[in-house]
């Protein structure tokens, strides 16, 4: 008789009551892992684990009981059941095993069954105890990076906490300060009217703060959403251009539009990527100096439309090249003090963009200037399908035909 055929004789023999034997110790075990399956359920998860044994016997190679051991695991943990119950129920399945085995070998053949089952059995326990180790270290080394990115989430918005409060202090301090002020009845009107400014410029300030950190809160609840239509593209940048202008002009800084080539409808939200514009335009103009120029350009690129504002300020150091996109964060603090702003205009920007499924950049020299640019689709953020009742057609929009020279553009 060839090794192991009794074995695989009397398994194949009794399949039908080894599943039904196996399916009630399931039942009668008392964990809860098994509750979730019906008794049909429970024949089928025996099965998974007997076959394997049947398999190895047919083949005569033992680990073979491994390898489907494993298939099975991983559809035990498809259907909730974890890994350390996939041992208990392999120890079920042996006893069953043993007891049908003793009961049903041959005396001369008895240990010889035995001791077959045994070391098929033993690769199918030592594959789920590996499993299991390797699974364990991976689910702590996964929880070791969640608690660190935990950690460092927390540090950054206590960070960010920090910074509001000391943002939303400074002005209402002044605020305060002035409004006790206003309150002497002895002050002069030219005095009164300047504290007056003063009050009514911090406030503005405050509101504008308020206003930034909720649109941020927006985007971190998922909560912003976009009214796009087809829209003309020189619209949204000279509308922009306008908003920004009476700054510039105070601080004689010249703003500069380049002559527009042809440029295509884009499906966007245009008063959202007016805000972009705008809060490039207002960068550009707080961080150059008087008798500077800010200018601005764009063109189509492929899909997508481009547009670039350049200033000949400041500059941004390599180092901050990344940061100056995050909340708060501010290239020339004293400047940005004399100046106002808060540092959350671009951290805005890059979210709008990011909606629209853009992206934004930026080149810069320290002490020279800096150059942003921004691209959005043409046909619109990806997953969005034009309303074919908005009103603009998706035609080009007729502009000067010269072409900006855009190689400093990143």
């Amino acid at each position: 008789m060839d090794t192991g055929k009794g074995l695989l004789q009397i398994i194949d023999g009794n399949a039908e009551a080894l599943q039904e034997a196996v399916a009630r110790r399931f039942r009668n075990s008392g964990r809860c892992a098994f509750d979730q399956f019906d008794f049909d359920g429970l024949r089928a998860l025996a099965w998974r684990h007997i076959d394997p044994i049947v398999q190895s016997l047919r083949y005569e190679d033992d680990f073979l009981f491994t390898f489907f051991l494993d298939y099975a695991s991983e559809r035990n943990a498809e259907q909730g059941l974890p890994i350390e119950d996939s041992l208990l129920t392999l120890n079920m399945v042996s006893e069953t095993l043993w007891e049908l085995i003793v009961a049903q070998s041959p005396a001369e053949e008895l240990a010889e069954n035995l001791t077959r089952l045994v070391s098929i059995l033993s690769k199918g326990k030592d594959g789920i105890a590996a499993n299991y180790m390797t699974q364990r270290d991976s689910a702590v080394d996964e929880l070791r990076r969640s608690n660190e990115k935990l950690l460092e989430s927390t540090k950054r918005k206590l960070e960010f906490l920090a910074k509001v409060s000391h943002e939303l202090k400074t002005p209402l301090t002044s605020v305060i300060a002035y409004s006790e002020q206003l309150e002497d009845e002895g002050l002069s009107l030219p005095i009164r009217a300047e504290f007056s400014h003063v009050v009514h410029e911090q406030s503005s300030k405050l509101l504008q703060l308020i206003e930034d950190l909720m649109e941020l809160s927006r985007f971190e609840n998922d909560h912003t959403r976009l009214n796009l239509s087809w829209s003309d593209p020189a619209a949204v940048i000279h509308e922009a251009i306008g908003t920004v202008k009476a700054r510039a002009d105070k601080k004689q800084v010249r703003l500069e539009l380049d002559p527009l080539p042809v440029l295509p409808r884009v499906y966007m939200d245009p008063f959202r990527i007016q805000q972009v514009l705008w809060n490039l335009l207002t960068n550009g103009v707080k961080y150059t100096e008087a008798g500077g120029r800010v200018r601005v350009s764009a063109w189509a690129e492929g899909e997508e439309l481009c547009v670039s504002v350049c200033d000949n300020g400041i500059g941004i150091k390599p180092e901050n090249q990344q940061a100056i996109f995050e909340s708060f964060h501010q290239t020339h603090e004293a400047l940005a003090m004399l100046e106002g702003g808060v540092g959350l205009g671009l951290d805005i920007a890059r979210h709008y963009l990011h909606l629209h499924g853009g992206r934004i950049g930026v080149e810069s020299v320290y002490g020279e200037g800096s150059s942003f640019s921004f691209w959005i689709p043409i046909a619109g953020p990806t997953g969005t399908a034009p309303d074919p009742t908005a009103t603009a057609p998706p035609t080009a929009v007729p502009a000067p035909s010269s072409q900006p020279d855009h190689s400093r553009t990143p």
